[in-house]
């Protein structure tokens, strides 16, 4: 079991702690948010351009049916959340 108290709703792991992503970027406007580990965060913003978060990857649903974002969360979901993956 986990000392890590917040799960990732996308690689549900268990992390120290979540960031607030934003379905539509901040600043394209977007206000709603999303709570991912930081990982998962950063694997977004290293693979898409705000301009096709905006248009096509603005819902959850969208983004975990997205085939790199599958590709990614299914390698990260076994490592441990002890250390950063880039």
């Amino acid at each position: 079991m986990s000392a890590f108290k917040h799960t990732c709703p996308l690689c549900e792991r268990s992390v120290p702690r979540l960031t607030a992503h934003h379905l539509i970027p901040k600043c394209r406007g977007g206000r709603v948010t999303f709570d991912i580990c930081a990982d998962c965060h950063g694997m977004i913003h290293a693979l898409f351009q705000n301009k096709k978060l905006e248009r096509e990857l603005c819902t959850v649903e969208a983004l975990t049916a997205d085939p790199e974002v599958r590709t990614y969360l299914d390698w990260i979901s076994g490592k441990p959340a002890t250390r950063r993956y880039r």
